[in-house]
């Protein structure tokens, strides 16, 4: 298991107060040479509506490190994509996920 970062635990904790559960996927396959895995997603799910994301993904285990941001005056910058504004951009989409199929 995996360890679960203080902004992935504020992401939990926001989705809980909108009733909204985390897991990680417990399904397991079996590959064509009968090797069993069990399936690399966190699920988030609400009134039996689900959504799955990838945990390379939600761990942040390769991807995005930079970002434009558009500052005061119009200027764009180049900013830092840190673990606080992945985490509080990832809540958002999945809150906007539930709102939009809840």
């Amino acid at each position: 298991m995996r360890k679960l970062t203080t902004h992935i635990k504020n992401l939990i904790s926001e989705l809980k107060s909108e009733g909204i559960r985390f897991s990680f996927d417990q399904q397991i396959t079996v590959k064509s040479n009968g090797d069993e895995r069990r399936l690399e997603n966190v699920i988030f799910e609400k009134n039996n509506i689900q959504y799955k994301l990838y945990e390379g993904v939600f761990f942040r285990d390769f991807g995005q490190s930079m970002y434009f941001k558009k500052i005061k005056g119009g200027e764009i910058v180049l900013t830092d994509f840190d673990d606080l504004i992945f985490y509080e951009m990832l809540t958002a989409i999945i809150l906007k996920y539930f709102e939009k199929n809840g």
